[in-house]
């Protein structure tokens, strides 16, 4: 039995792949006896007939549906279902964990939507467990559609793992290229420590895609993998693709403890909340963290009260500071065009690119499970 896991993108630039789908793919491989494999066109340069031919002998095709692709995933499922009558097609991700009702409805070609996290309700899925039973599942019962009750996420995500040989063609060379030139120089790693955001800003839909609660892998269990990684790879260097990295500081500095005991040549980059304690930061400079990212979005008080963001300019221009001078390469996340945003809201923003090392800015955009989107 084969099942294709795809992120269907096959225009402009993903600088690392879809995490998500090597977790998923690993826990059925190791779940169960079916055949398993994870496509990303856009890094691995496939175009869309060539990677709708690899479909015709699946027996179950899942999709990755982010907001910005929609439509192409939603067309190349057709085109699947032209290709291979008899496989189910499965459809998870942002997009999809709330709009999965309309999704069916308008796309009679899919069969089921998974909400929210994918590994457990797959694996139901490929055990061959009757639709119904499927808690976080959307699914069409002949011209019904039903929506079964949700899932409760597991607390402990340790027994999630990420495969790099399912995408190792694409990511043996892949650089994280905001960072300095020294840093360069060594190999690099994407990873994940977390899943989930406590925090409830208006524009973003971590928080309730994940359940409003930030889960780590174990201190200890996440200094083993990066030692793994290390041995394996030769990996001198990793990126941490969290939502955000600290969610619980105890949890960061019991992270910081293991990891300081495995003696490790790396450096590494996490993505903090303005307002971290200069304590927090301290420690993990310590044990190799050279580079932090902020999701900043705006220099003016007014926006960011408006977008729920939590923080103020006073508090953003402290944490580079602390930053700066504790030796970081600092880098800023910034949008414009926001609701209710002027020129001179804007002007405060750009203000604040002189304070980070690099930064990058992108339009606003409305996403599904968002209060922005409600709104």
């Amino acid at each position: 039995m084969k099942l294709i896991l795809i992120n269907p993108f096959f225009q402009g630039i993903y600088w690392a792949p879809t995490m998500g789908l090597s977790f998923i793919a690993d826990y059925i491989k190791k779940n169960s006896g079916w055949d398993v494999e994870v496509i990303e066109p856009a890094l691995d340069n496939l175009d869309k007939e060539y990677v709708i031919g690899r479909c015709k002998d699946a027996n179950i095709v899942g999709l990755s549906c982010y907001t910005g692709s929609r439509f192409e995933c939603f067309d190349f499922a057709e085109k699947i279902r032209h290709l291979n009558r008899e496989c189910k097609i499965i459809v998870g991700g942002p997009h999809a964990n709330t709009l999965d009702t309309l999704i069916l409805e308008h796309y009679p070609f899919i069969d089921g939507v998974v909400r929210s996290e994918g590994e457990d309700s797959m694996l139901d899925i490929v055990s061959g467990k009757p639709y119904k039973d499927i808690s976080g599942l959307t699914w069409r019962n002949g011209t019904e559609i039903k929506k079964n009750s949700e899932r409760q996420m597991p607390e402990d995500i340790s027994k999630f793992d990420y495969d790099y040989s399912y995408s190792w063609n694409y990511i043996k060379d892949w650089k994280d290229f905001e960072v300095p030139a020294k840093l360069l120089k060594r190999n690099h790693l994407p990873i994940i420590f977390s899943r989930g955001c406590p925090f409830r800003c208006k524009f973003c839909s971590a928080n309730e895609q994940w359940g409003n609660v930030w889960r780590g892998i174990e201190p200890a269990e996440m200094a083993n993998k990066m030692e793994a990684l290390v041995k394996r790879y030769n990996v001198g260097y990793f990126r941490f693709y969290d939502a955000v990295f600290i969610g619980k500081q105890q949890k960061i500095l019991e992270f910081c403890d293991a990891l300081e005991k495995k003696k490790l040549d790396i450096s590494f980059r996490i993505d903090i909340r303005v307002g971290t304690p200069r304590n927090v930061l301290e420690r993990l400079k310590a044990v190799g963290c050279e580079v932090v990212g902020f999701g900043i979005e705006s220099g003016s008080d007014r926006i960011l009260k408006k977008q729920n963001k939590g923080i103020n300019r006073t508090m953003i221009l402290k944490t580079i500071k602390d930053c700066k001078e504790l030796g970081y390469w600092t880098i800023g996340f910034f949008m414009v065009s926001m609701p209710e945003e002027t020129i001179d809201d804007v002007r405060m923003t750009f203000d604040l690119f002189e304070h980070l090392d690099t930064y990058n800015y992108q339009f606003f955009k409305i996403h599904p499970n968002t209060a922005i989107y409600d709104e």
